[in-house]
Parts: structure tokens; sequence; C-alpha cells
């Protein structure tokens, strides 16, 4: 999928969008959130094509719902480890939630200086699960495939 970026004129954010489809995914972001969505829509393409599979690389295996008091999900991962997150009273994307309120946790997320670089580095966390298990797109099945892509490529 050609995803570009282009800078909106007279402005300091730039805007990310399918060149051939011309559909917009962001109308008004910075280039690191523009550079990182791209990487994002880039692994979800690679994600389709390839399908997934269990390398050396850190993978989530299965998820469940979270025995922890306040948590929505358990991730168990490829290293062994269990990993609890996302809030267990708020609607997320991948339940219905509307576009908006997505646009608004990655904005809140994003923002804060120690998820944002959790996020954007790829380093597991109940963060970087949460920005894309529960908040990438509606469809859980494909952001669990999109971020074992992600994870695949980065090491």
């Amino acid at each position: 999928m050609p995803i570009k970026i282009r800078k909106n004129r007279g402005q300091n954010t730039y805007r990310v969008y399918n060149a051939v489809t011309g559909h917009v995914h962001a109308r008004a972001t910075t280039m690191q959130n523009a550079l990182a969505q791209k990487r994002i829509i880039d692994a979800a393409d690679h994600a389709q094509k390839e399908g997934t599979g269990v390398g050396d690389a850190l993978q989530i295996l299965k998820l469940e719902r979270s025995q922890r008091k306040g948590k929505k999900l358990c991730a168990t991962l490829s290293d062994g480890r269990r990993i609890d997150f996302g809030s267990d009273v708020s609607t997320t994307y991948s339940e219905g939630a509307p576009e908006k309120k997505m646009q608004a946790y990655f904005a809140r997320h994003l923002a804060n200086p120690v998820e944002g670089r959790k996020i954007r580095d790829l380093e597991m966390s109940p963060a970087l699960l949460s920005a894309y298990v529960l908040w990438y797109s509606p469809d859980m099945e494909k952001n669990v495939a999109v971020l074992n892509s992600l994870l695949r490529e980065k090491r």
C-alpha cells in the first residue's frame, strides 16, 4: 500500500494518506507521529501478505481475559511472560468505540513521554499492547498480527 506523508501548507503538521485510494489516515499530525503511523500501516500490509509465524522474535501467543483487578486482557508472550493490560471499564476501538475516541487515545498516550517512547520503540509493555491490540483497528485478530509482524521486523 503506497502510504504518503505530505506537509500541510502554512502549518507545521503533516497528512498521512494512501496515494492510490486517497484515504486519509491522519489530517494534521507531527512528523514523528506520521512516520510511526506509516510504519504501522506498512507493517499491517506486510502482515496480510505474509501471515503470522513465530520465530525467534518476541511474539504474542495468546490473549485471554485478565484475572487482575482493573485489567481487561492478559497477553502470553513467546518468552513465557504474561502482561495484563487495558482498563476493564473502558470501551476500546476494537470493541466498537468511535474513531474520535481512538484518535483521542493516541493523542493522549503518544504525548506521554514514557508511554509514547515505549509505543514508538516497540518496547513490550502494557502501553504497547493497549495501543496495538485494543486501539489500532476494530479487528483485534488483525491487530495482534500487525504487532507480531512489527516485532519480527524489529529484531
